[in-house]
């Protein structure tokens, strides 16, 4: 078995070299979005697997790039797109997540609060569902593939339930989007 390498002095390197984000702009920081965590688990791979076959990602959330219509915020995932350019020559982009005013008024977040609520857009809002993606394509060209949603077929990230009728629908939209980026 391999050893892994140690961690690097307390030096800043990865994410923590990286400008800090407002902690009132992430709304929950646990083992999958904290940066501390994110750069161990970027090393820690780094450490097992040569970047030529890894498949790393990074999360552009809907709901934190345009929490207000109309206004794009890249600050978090710019800060995580630099780090992996850093850390991964190419990392996997994850695109999901609608922003409360793209749902469904009446849906409440059926796995806890509103910074883990994973509810797809309105057939409505396809139209600025479909700007997001080719917006997000446009800022982060240095990828291997654009993922369209965590999992949809589960509740917790597609809620309130799987629908795979709505998921091809979202998804034929990314795919146009992503064609005319």
């Amino acid at each position: 078995m391999r050893s892994v390498p140690p961690l690097p002095s307390p030096a800043r390197t990865g994410i923590d070299a990286l400008p800090r984000v407002s902690r009132q702009k992430t709304p929950q920081t646990n083992a999958f979005s904290g940066a501390e965590m994110a750069n161990r688990h970027m090393q820690l791979a780094g450490a097992i697997m040569p970047d030529s076959l890894s498949a790393n990602r990074f999360h552009v959330q809907w709901a934190y790039v345009e929490d207000v219509r109309g206004t794009y915020d890249w600050t978090i995932s710019d800060v995580v797109y630099a780090a992996m350019q850093q850390q991964s020559v190419k990392p996997i982009m994850l695109l999901h997540r609608a922003p409360p005013w793209a749902r469904d008024p009446a849906a409440t977040c059926p796995f806890g609060a509103e910074d883990v609520c994973a509810y797809p857009p309105l057939p409505e809002y396809d139209s600025e569902w479909k700007s997001f993606v080719q917006a997000a394509v446009a800022r982060y060209p240095n990828v291997r593939a654009v993922e369209i949603w965590n999992e949809p077929n589960l509740g917790v990230f597609w809620a309130p339930a799987a629908d795979p009728n709505r998921y091809a629908a979202i998804l034929k939209t990314a795919h146009d989007a992503v064609i005319a980026a």
